[in-house]
């Protein structure tokens, strides 16, 4: 039959409809567009003076590890003899992530990506943000969210405000790689629960799993949700996968390959904050905990078994136990004025603000109740392994969060993705039947819910002023560093400076210094406070209390205030509310010529170039006026 207008009905060829593939492949693009426009916003903050600085003072740090082992592979160190002298001190930090970062800058080079590795160093937490981004699609589609849901979870993601932190240009602290590991291990054990039958799903989850203390020696946390979801699957009755065994072998010899290159292993160490036998300890204990959950079938006699290993297994890390609270409760002396321990109810209260604390979390931080909530409901009623290990995840992530901003990463999708997990899945059950909804409608109320919690943080984390190096006493005292990093080529020795300025130092210079701002060990703390004592002492004093001292770097306490509108003045002084320490008031006020015996000044810093006060000063200190 002829068409009206002369085509035959054979001869209309139907548009091919788009694939759910072809659309998720989309919906990365376009959020992975988005994380690297918003990762790359504070780039203010990372280029000082025509060059690359790292942002945030343990970034500095890394950044000093990570180049010297870009010069010279042979040169990583996990043991510092500059830092915390003069006995030094062993690197907390695992080799895994600084090594792995410097062969990365190393092969950058050497594609001729870039002449300098600061160039690289920074940029790579940008340009990692789409592999988060990727990690949530494979969460989501785990979880079955549909397109639409999974492309808002995406997007949730790339603005998250904590995220644009984590993975902002110069933030190469090892934080955006934890947040890879918690997505990365979350989505591996998904995707084993959904076909638990895959012995290489079950490989995959235990080498992930194995990698992550190489990272962060405390993210053998991580195993906690799959241990979870076994036990709860056995009180259930219901199968545990076959493939256990091989989830628990890569698990216990994988983490003995990452952590055997540590010298704290090879050491004999057995402590949660280093990369030590402890880790690989706690993978014996969920592989052997699993694989007995995964074999034995529930019984009384079972359970006492199952129950007596565990005990066993307990006892010998009580200690470690122990000393992890002090950590998480923030009982180390002087842990509690680092502003990323605070916890979520201390952001609040100090700051008097719901807004500050939903400037970091989004206004979504006031559902934090209900999310829990609705979490151990979705975790009573589930059961589905692939559901149960989510809601576990969640439930661990979210007090995580709540307990230390540092531990964001650990439960910041919690805010968002159960939300369209309940969303998503009421639309697709409430479609069909009496009660219709369109599903694009739910959609649409969860879209608009989103962005109203959404629109206030990412608007001031966007158009923000940034701090150069995140810190703004950097800018203002980076000219002292060049000329004691000179001093240091010509005469080697320990500085004497403000803990807060120990990365600065060992970043700019070949110096050694007292103390730094890490505060995790007892000797951290006994360092900073040792560094506080002689900065409280006289001039004339500090040579025989600490006789391997050969410059002090002194400056104000207070440097800036903020403004009513929001800006930061440069205006130094010796303030009451935060008074200079004595030494710090008696080396900046001393006069040029009249100086303390012993001491010779070698650089300052005025405010108003010369006209005015000093507000930073570099001292050396004569070696023949120390006392034997």
């Amino acid at each position: 039959m002829q068409a009206r207008y002369g085509v035959s009905a054979v001869d209309v060829v139907q548009q091919p409809r788009m694939t759910d593939g072809f659309k998720l492949a989309l919906a990365w693009i376009g959020a992975s567009l988005t994380a690297l426009i918003v990762a790359l916003a504070p780039l203010s903050a990372s280029l000082f003076q025509g060059r690359y600085v790292p942002i945030g003072p343990d970034s500095f740090y890394h950044a000093r590890r990570i180049l010297d082992a870009v010069a010279d592979p042979s040169s990583f160190f996990q043991f510092d003899p500059h830092m915390h002298v003069p006995e030094g001190s062993l690197v907390i930090w695992p080799w895994a992530y600084d090594y792995v970062v410097s062969l990365i800058t190393r092969a950058a080079i050497a594609l001729h990506l870039s002449d300098d590795p600061m160039a690289v160093l920074v940029h790579l937490p940008v340009l990692v943000f789409p592999l988060a981004i990727a990690l949530v699609l494979v969460v989501c589609r785990a979880l079955r969210l549909s397109v639409t849901a999974t492309l808002l979870a995406l997007l949730a993601t790339a603005f998250f405000p904590l995220n644009q932190t984590l993975y902002g240009i110069g933030n190469i602290d090892h934080h955006f790689a934890e947040h890879l590991f918690v997505l990365g291990s979350l989505a591996a054990g998904l995707v084993w629960l959904r076909k638990p039958e895959s012995a290489a799903r079950a490989l995959t989850t235990g080498v992930v799993l194995a990698m992550a203390p190489g990272v962060h020696p405390g993210l053998f946390v991580l195993q906690i949700p799959l241990l979870a979801t076994f036990a709860i699957l056995w009180l259930r009755r219901a199968p545990l996968p076959d493939t256990t065994r091989p989830f628990a072998i890569a698990l216990i010899i994988g983490t003995a390959c990452i952590a055997a290159p540590s010298l704290a292993l090879r050491q004999g160490h057995f402590e949660y904050y280093t990369l030590s036998w402890f880790q690989v300890y706690i993978a014996a204990c969920t592989g052997v905990l699993c694989v007995l959950l995964s074999r034995l079938p529930r019984s009384p006699g079972h359970a006492a078994v199952i129950a007596g290993t565990a005990a066993a297994m307990i006892a010998p890390i009580i200690g470690q136990i122990l000393l992890a609270r002090d950590f998480f409760t923030v009982s180390v002396e002087g842990m509690d004025q680092i502003s990323e321990v605070q916890s979520v109810w201390l952001l609040w209260t100090r700051s008097g603000s719901i807004g500050y604390v939903a400037g970091m979390y989004t206004h979504l931080v006031l559902l934090l109740p209900a999310t829990v909530l609705l979490c151990a409901w979705r975790l009573w009623r589930d059961r589905e392994p692939s559901f149960i290990l989510f809601w576990s995840a969640c439930l661990l992530g979210l007090p995580m969060l709540l307990m230390q901003l540092r531990l964001q990463y650990f439960g910041s999708f919690a805010l968002y993705v159960p939300w369209l997990v309940l969303l998503d899945g009421w639309a697709r059950e409430h479609s069909v039947g009496r009660m219709k909804v369109k599903p694009s409608h739910v959609h649409a109320f969860t879209a608009l819910a989103l962005g109203l919690a959404y629109a206030y943080p990412v608007n001031a984390r966007l158009f923000e002023s940034h701090v150069v190096a995140g810190d703004p006493n950097y800018a203002v005292t980076s000219p002292l560093y060049a000329p004691l990093a000179r001093a240091c080529e010509r005469n080697p020795g320990v500085v004497l400076a403000n803990p807060d300025d120990g990365h600065y130092i060992r970043f700019h210079t070949r110096c050694d210094v007292i103390g730094n701002n890490f505060l995790l060990t007892r000797q951290h703390a006994e360092k900073v406070a040792f560094e506080h004592e002689l900065l409280s002492l006289k001039a004339v004093d500090v040579p025989r209390r600490a006789p391997y001292v050969r410059y002090v770097y002194v400056r104000r306490d207070s440097m800036f205030f903020s403004t009513p509108e929001g800006t930061l003045e440069f205006a130094p002084g010796d303030y009451a509310a935060l008074p200079d320490l004595p030494l710090v008031r008696e080396l900046l006020n001393a006069d040029a010529t009249n100086l303390p015996a012993g001491y010779t000044l070698m650089y300052e810093l005025r405010l108003n170039d010369a006209a005015g006060a000093p507000y930073a000063r570099l001292y050396s200190i004569d070696a023949t006026h120390k006392d034997p």
